[in-house]
């Protein structure tokens, strides 16, 4: 299987981005589509990412998922907060 094909099989099966299987192998967007473009090549222990998302990609896109709903509850909870503060000091004016 090429990288091309893995990243591929990855994004189609398990829901992946790429920026997201980037960030899951820990290198950049631009390396990533330098492999899948053939311009440079992953290391061994990229490869055994790339095997290992291949296998448990739908266990990481879940835990993608989680974080990126976390982080909106986050978010909401502070600009809720902004909307709360600034509709009381417009209260004591």
């Amino acid at each position: 299987m090429t990288v091309q094909e893995a990243i591929d099989y990855i994004a189609q099966t398990h829901g992946l981005t790429l920026p997201e299987i980037a960030v899951v192998l820990r290198v950049s967007e631009r390396t990533l589509q330098r492999w899948v473009k053939g311009r440079d090549r992953p290391t061994q222990e990229h490869i055994d990412r790339l095997e290992l998302l291949i296998e448990k990609g739908a266990e990481v896109a879940n835990a993608l998922d989680n974080i990126y709903i976390d982080i909106m509850k986050v978010s909401g909870s502070e600009s809720q907060e902004e909307a709360d503060k600034s509709e009381s000091e417009g209260e004591s004016e």
